[in-house]
């Protein structure tokens, strides 16, 4: 639905629900790392790119209290993520 390089990228999966892909740098290496979040409570679309990119900034500054579902990547399926 709508992506921006190494920050975010927000799904629709097959049954309507939205799921938002952020990337972590974690570790001395700064390896990057995946986390997935259900979004469906709140109103954002693939227009909302600036709404998009505040909401993954907050996740990263507040993980794990994001108050957002998280799942794990091998949940994620109908989204057209590559497994």
């Amino acid at each position: 639905m709508a992506s921006r390089a190494w920050d975010y990228t927000l799904y629709e999966s097959t049954d309507g629900s939205k799921i938002l892909k952020v990337m972590f740098s974690e570790g001395p290496y700064k390896i990057d790392v995946s986390r997935y979040f259900v979004v469906d409570a709140l109103v954002l679309g693939p227009a909302d790119e600036s709404a998009l990119g505040a909401l993954a900034e907050l996740v990263r500054r507040d993980y794990p209290d994001t108050g957002l579902p998280e799942i794990d990547r091998c949940d994620v399926s109908g989204t057209g993520e590559a497994t």
